[in-house]
């Protein structure tokens, strides 16, 4: 794809009841850099995300720490559906509530891709059948490197192989 999404934020409050629901887009076939949701994302649809409820391409070096809220299929802190590609240095450090299915602080599901060099150290609370401080599904194409959340989750992925770091104190970054 040709297009870049840059520079943007999220300060507001966005409902959405439809297929997706994300802070700075809902549906994500772009390469999306530097942006950052502070704004609230909630509702019933099937996909909600901080930055993207569905990612279909490139996500790099953004964050949220806005608040989620979602009775949805799945719900992440930077995108609720990885379906493909990249996900890198991005983090979450707002609240999730996860309603329905699977919640993540980086990702809800992601089923293909990579996602590389994040970390969450936001809240998940709710009552989704499958969290996990990083991802709350992920599917045997996809992956987890270099990526860090609090030990207030019990695991970094809710389903799936759990390659992700828990850590007893915040991150800090010199």
């Amino acid at each position: 794809t040709n297009i870049s999404i840059m520079d943007c934020a999220n300060l507001g409050t966005i409902q959405g009841d439809l297929d997706t629901c994300g802070g700075i887009v809902g549906y994500n076939n772009s390469i999306i850099r530097l942006c950052r949701n502070s704004g609230i994302v909630s509702g019933a649809a099937l996909r909600i995300g901080g930055i993207a409820g569905y990612n279909q391409y490139q996500i790099q070096t953004s964050y949220s720490n806005g608040f989620l809220s979602g009775s949805s299929e799945c719900i992440g802190g930077i995108v609720g559906y990885h379906a493909n590609n990249l996900i890198r240095n991005c983090y979450n450090t707002g609240s999730l509530d996860g309603q329905g299915q699977y919640a993540g602080g980086i990702a809800g599901i992601s089923t293909g891709g990579q996602i590389q060099n994040c970390y969450n150290t936001g809240l998940i609370s709710g009552s989704a059948a499958s969290s996990g401080g990083i991802a709350g599904l992920l599917g045997s194409a996809s992956s987890i490197s270099q990526c860090y959340f609090l030990d207030q989750m019990e695991r970094g992925v809710g389903s799936g192989i759990d390659s992700a770091v828990r850590c007893a104190e915040p991150l800090l970054y010199a």
